[in-house]
């Protein structure tokens, strides 16, 4: 997950290092990832998508919106689960890979991974206008931009017990990746689901 709250004295650091001596020119900058994220408060309006992607195809099928292959890349469990989403009332449907090795030897761990296409109602604003009434929970927040979309990120603090990132697609479009149910904290929660995110809007893009 991000650490940009530890990266502040560490960058004034490395200023402060660079100007006790030695002629050597910067590095030229690096090109970042195509996901990035900030911390900042959450506004009640999401940014707009200059370029929409129509998730209508996958609407119906969202399990088929990633491969075996990239399934198990992630780390997520192999078999899946294409049902209606109770709160779409069968219009909305989602996909979800859920695991449990609770009666195995230790580190017992279980959990629940959902992908759910929204082809209308648009998600990500009503997960900025959800936001809202958060400010005294263990919820928190930041903003992503994921292959060129808007996006949010809600986890529970250190150690990620669960984790929801939700990409508006435009044109009231968008998706959510879950996870939560776990046993046992996973600081990568959050990142996975970005991972899984970038892989869907490619998918979809074609």
């Amino acid at each position: 997950m991000s650490r940009l709250n530890l990266l502040g004295p560490v960058i004034v650091a490395a200023i402060t290092l660079s100007g006790c001596g030695g002629s050597d020119s910067p590095p030229p900058p690096s090109t970042g990832p195509t996901t990035t994220a900030s911390e900042t408060p959450a506004p009640s309006v999401p940014p707009s998508v200059s370029d929409p992607v129509d998730l209508t195809p996958y609407a119906r099928h969202p399990c088929a919106v990633l491969t075996v292959q990239q399934v198990t890349d992630l780390g997520l469990p192999a078999e899946n689960i294409e049902r209606p989403s109770v709160e779409g009332r069968g219009e909305i449907w989602q996909c979800q890979w859920a695991w449990d090795n609770s009666l195995q030897e230790p580190p017992k761990t279980s959990g629940l991974y959902t992908f759910t296409i929204y082809p209308t109602g648009d998600p990500l604003a009503k997960a900025y206008n959800s936001r809202q009434g958060e400010k005294d929970t263990v919820w928190k927040f930041q903003e992503h931009t994921i292959r060129g979309l808007p996006a949010m990120a809600r986890f529970t603090g250190e150690g990620e017990y669960a984790c929801e990132v939700t990409v508006g697609a435009g044109n009231g479009q968008g998706f959510t990746m879950w996870a939560g149910g776990a046993a046992v904290p996973d600081d990568g929660t959050c990142q996975r689901l970005i991972d899984a995110a970038e892989l869907i809007v490619d998918t979809v893009k074609g």
